[in-house]
């Protein structure tokens, strides 16, 4: 304890003009926090002074309350320590005076908060362990006058299990407290009113987490008309709870498709933290940048890309304060707020800020790991698992493999203990991987991490349908592009039409969140039924899409006007599979103008789509003889594509090389055979480099190319040089 002593006189010596550090934690104002030291130090003068007599039950409650002094003060590993002896004292009062009531329910008071104390370092396994001992103990007493008592110590135990991603247990727990809290506030509402709100909160939460999406948001909305009301009388009580409920409520509404609702929450969560920050900043400014970012995820959800990017640049600017003065409480929620603002740049297309955010996210992630890898070593790997797609936008897959690899790792460990908990992002991670490796042209490898995670997602969906699906299905939707690039296109087929099936069950229930992974996976199930030959069947199937799109388009212009332009592209493919060239033609048109007005907002984000549509355009063209206007369309996709490729070649190369081969062929059937024997020579020196770091991927693009410059040269009388071309194409063969 004179450790303890010390470590609050430093503190104290360090706050003299800076109360607002721990005030930042503990949302109290700088007089109660003067007031808690002050008790504390009182307690510790107390349990020192040798001279003074002091009962163990006397010790024990002093300690219990230093211990809980502690914590407000952020000094948890100290509040671990004592609480730990109160627990002791307290086993040794129960068998002294025969497992009396007095000293029973203390106990199981004494391990709840030791729970707390566990839960704050990480130490998640015995913080369930000690609180459901609480609960038993409880149980045993069955006295209506600890029920209050009891149901403290069930809602940490739903929050213990939540952690341990033990979900089921978690929901029953939560249900059996709010049913206690609700008998409570019959006899006593003005006293238990905020707790059943907090239960219900709870009960959300869980109920969210196990895919009942309906029932979370009826409860979180109970939860928020009870804080109303109580915030209606006491604002300065209740304007923060209610502000959090307000929040989840937010997070309940998106997860329905329900954005707009989701965003009317959620902004006024965020007025509500910004008037209690411009009071107290210390207390609420770390709220107030958690609203922040959710409220930048509302955004991006209904396509309002540059307010999202806007809303998280707040919350991380807040983050970066807060951690420069105390990085310890902070560094975790910066690097949260720095992932998302990783996700919203390289929507937007800035890829090099992404990338830089979600490195400082690892960064900081590593050096929190190596201090406490229990507590940390879960965010890391997520935040690896965010850092690899980064790296991949930049053409940087090596790179990319390694940091998927390594969260692959993680995640291995994590499930092997607590498989519950952490195979979800086991099976999430081993999709990314699979996706890298098939990058770099290492598709046996791709199928396997795709068919482990599909394999996972199948027996976690198998337990936990309404939770698990939508990833069940999202994984299979890999799996049958894996199985398609292996040229297993029949278990291709047969996967993304169980990805259809899936997503039609799931958008019966909820149109509003799902329509658009309908609309995807039959866009997908119409290209795979194209590749066996199928194409009446693949008609439908896009026609399907097209619709679906257009009516979410035409509520969100934003959001999915390039879905509806994909679709668009994919009509136009299947309609010129069937011979009918006009029409596939007004579909491409369609899609360019659509893209030429996305890429005039946002080129960054949609040049590249820009150039694929004028690709295509140029080849509906050709088969329609419009030579001179497929030549202009393929000129201009070129152009955009060296511009791309200037700034990122890694990735775009692939593309230019592709356009300069339909280049050379405008050319040459506009009998300009000079030109065209350039645009073919200059693909296959791309093609060439790019084989040459991934073979597997690119011979047979240069094969393709070679051939093509080979038809070039014999049409330019020069047959010796196109003859030996032609040998080396069948050795690539």
């Amino acid at each position: 304890m004179p450790d303890i002593k010390y470590n609050i006189h430093q503190q104290l010596k360090q706050e003299k003009f800076e109360y607002h550090r721990h005030i930042a934690q503990t949302g109290k104002p700088t007089r109660q926090l003067r007031q808690t030291m002050t008790e504390t130090f009182e307690l510790l003068n107390l349990l020192q002074d040798n001279e003074t007599e002091i009962s163990a039950e006397t010790l024990a409650e002093r300690m219990s309350e230093l211990s809980l002094n502690l914590r407000d003060l952020g000094m948890r590993e100290e509040a671990l320590g004592i609480q730990t002896v109160c627990v002791v004292i307290h086993r040794g009062l129960v068998q002294q005076h025969e497992h009396s009531l007095a000293t029973s329910w203390k106990l199981a008071q004494s391990l709840n908060n030791l729970s707390i104390c566990l839960s704050l370092i990480g130490n998640r396994e015995e913080a369930m362990e000690t609180v459901k001992e609480s609960v038993d103990l409880y149980r045993r007493l069955g006295r209506d006058d600890l029920e209050p008592h009891r149901a403290e110590s069930l809602h940490n135990f739903a929050y213990c299990l939540t952690n341990l991603g033990r979900r089921e247990e978690a929901l029953q727990v939560i249900q059996e407290t709010v049913v206690l809290r609700r008998n409570l506030i019959a006899a006593q509402p003005a006293t238990f009113t905020p707790d059943l709100a907090d239960s219900l909160f709870r009960l959300s939460v869980c109920l969210s987490r196990v895919g009942h999406r309906e029932e979370a948001l009826q409860a979180i909305q109970e939860a928020v008309e009870l804080y109303r009301r109580l915030a209606a009388d006491r604002p300065a009580a209740f304007n923060p709870d209610l502000a959090m409920s307000l929040d989840n409520l937010s997070n309940c509404l998106s997860g329905l498709g329900r954005r707009e609702d989701a965003l009317q929450a959620i902004q006024e969560a965020v007025e509500l933290y910004r008037r209690l920050a411009a009071d107290r900043p210390a207390a609420f400014n770390p709220d107030l940048a958690m609203s922040l970012d959710n409220l930048s995820n509302c955004l991006s959800g209904l396509g309002r890309r540059e307010d999202a990017l806007e809303a998280i640049q707040e919350a991380v600017e807040l983050y970066q304060r807060l951690t420069a003065d105390r990085p310890a409480a902070f560094n975790p929620n910066l690097a949260i707020s720095l992932g998302d603002l990783s996700s919203h740049l390289s929507g937007l297309g800035r890829r090099e800020e992404a990338l830089e955010a979600i490195q400082e996210a690892v960064g900081l992630y590593r050096r929190l790991a190596a201090d406490r890898p229990a507590a940390f070593n879960p965010n890391l790997a997520s935040s690896l698992n965010k850092l690899s797609p980064r790296l991949s936008d930049l053409g940087r897959r090596e790179e990319a493999l390694e940091a998927i690899q390594e969260a692959v790792g993680l995640h291995r460990s994590l499930a092997a203990d607590r498989p519950m908990a952490f195979n979800p992002d086991l099976a999430m991670s081993l999709d990314n991987l699979s996706t890298c490796l098939s990058e770099l042209g290492r598709r046996e490898e791709a199928l396997q991490g795709i068919q482990e995670a599909v394999e996972l997602y199948r027996r976690l969906a198998a337990d936990r349908p309404a939770a698990f699906n939508p990833n069940l299905a999202s994984s299979l939707n890999n799996l049958a592009f894996h199985l398609s690039y292996l040229g297993r296109r029949e278990e291709a087929l047969e996967a993304i039409q169980e990805v259809v099936e899936l997503y039609r069950r799931l958008a019966a229930d909820r149109p509003a969140a799902f329509n658009p992974n309908l609309a995807i996976s039959l866009n997908n199930v119409s290209n795979y039924l194209s590749d066996l030959g199928n194409q009446e069947e693949a008609l439908p199937a896009i026609q399907e899409a097209v619709e679906l799109h257009r009516c979410l388009a035409a509520d969100r212009p934003a959001v999915f006007n390039p879905d509806l332009a994909r679709s668009l592209i994919n009509l136009s493919n299947r309609v010129s599979d069937l011979d009918h060239r006009e029409e596939a033609l007004e579909a491409i048109q369609e899609a360019v103008k659509l893209y030429r007005r996305l890429a005039a907002d946002r080129p960054a984000a949609f040049n590249p789509n820009l150039a694929s549509s004028l690709h295509s355009l140029s080849n509906r063209l050709l088969g329609l003889d419009h030579l001179e206007d497929a030549l202009q369309v393929v000129q201009e996709t070129v152009e955009l594509r060296r511009c791309l490729a200037a700034d990122r070649p890694a990735v775009f190369n692939p593309d230019l090389a592709s356009s300069l081969n339909n280049l050379s062929v405008c050319m040459s059937d506009s009998d300009h055979r000079e030109e065209a024997l350039e645009a073919i020579q200059e693909a296959v020196k791309l093609y060439r480099r790019l084989a040459a770091d991934r073979p597997a991927v690119f011979n047979p693009n240069l094969a393709m190319s070679l051939n093509n410059l080979s038809s070039c040269l014999s049409d330019l009388g020069r047959g010796d040089e196109a003859e030996l071309l032609s040998k080396e194409v069948a050795e690539l063969s």
